[in-house]
């Protein structure tokens, strides 16, 4: 019998141990993701313009129109545009979208170009010295800059004032580019302030809820009022039921007394807004249009 260090014909030499199983196994593991590595694009690396190159080259070479996507995918024609053209990056709540309209452009790598999404974001995030969060939306779970810009500040609230008290029916439209700060205008320029008045129930909403539910009104409640933000993504849905209804419970909430609705939008769907009586009458009412803040109007909170 042999023993665990196995001679040879010649025992002056004894044969090296043989690999156990887990080694060859470790050995081979390490060579296929080796090689796994070699085949992927370089996409937590790839810049925005070659991000933009390849999705471009991609929609170039596939069948499907900007319609034919609207429809597969559940996303507008202009959403879909400024991802391919890297005009917005998809933030993090459309990842799955973003992967899944990348794989219908033909890309036998889609997880590749949402780690490139996902690492342009993080660049972003890094260097960005704009308070917003460079092209992404701003949501309620990421922390704040201070808002500090008063002049358009003390001016939605007072609008928002107005219209309680002249008992308006008309809803208030908040509108301005991507990346000009409506999200932030409304939530911490004109909730915050209307949370500390007496007798005012405030409710924030966004097309991604799906549904429009207005505060109850109590004894102590003088008036309710609603802001629908990022009013665009409801455009995906236009065409539906689920959108009809959502008008219909809109125009009825303005009709009540000791109301108001507020609507906040990107300037680029003010001609789907038209389009829509009951916020027609609101962009005819002098909207509240949003600019680019300076740097000396907003400052990042500690």
């Amino acid at each position: 019998m042999r023993s665990s260090t196995e001679q040879g014909p010649d025992s002056n030499h004894p044969r090296p141990p043989r690999a156990t199983s887990g080694a060859v196994m470790m050995i081979d593991t390490r060579k296929r993701l080796a090689t796994l590595h070699k085949q992927r694009l370089p996409a937590p690396g790839m810049s925005k313009a070659q991000l933009r190159a390849e999705l471009g080259r991609l929609k170039l070479a596939s069948p499907h129109s900007y319609n034919d996507l609207k429809y597969l995918t559940g996303r507008s024609r202009s959403t879909l545009h400024d991802w391919i053209t890297c005009k917005h990056l998809p933030v993090a709540r459309d990842n799955s979208d973003f992967r899944a309209l990348v794989k219908l452009l033909g890309s036998t790598k889609p997880d590749d170009l949402l780690d490139s999404v996902i690492a342009l974001r993080r660049r972003t995030a890094l260097t960005a010295t704009n308070p917003y969060r460079g092209l992404e939306s701003f949501s309620q779970q990421q922390p704040a800059p201070c808002l500090e810009y008063g002049a358009l500040r003390e001016l939605v609230v007072q609008r928002a004032m107005a219209s309680i008290a002249k008992q308006s029916a008309k809803p208030l439209i908040v509108v301005g580019a991507s990346g000009s700060g409506k999200t932030l205008l409304l939530r911490q320029g004109l909730l915050q302030n209307l949370k500390q008045r007496s007798g005012l129930d405030v409710h924030y909403t966004t097309p991604a809820n799906n549904e429009f539910v207005p505060p109850i009104a109590t004894p102590n409640t003088v008036a309710r009022v609603v802001v629908v933000d990022q009013f665009e993504d409801h455009f995906n849905q236009d065409n539906s039921p689920t959108f009809s209804r959502l008008m219909n419970a809109m125009s009825e909430f303005c009709q009540e007394p000791d109301t108001l609705l507020v609507i906040g939008v990107r300037s680029e769907f003010f001609h789907r807004v038209a389009e829509i009586p009951l916020l027609l009458a609101g962009l005819q009412d002098s909207p509240i249009v949003v600019g680019v803040a300076t740097g000396a109007e907003v400052s990042h909170q500690k």
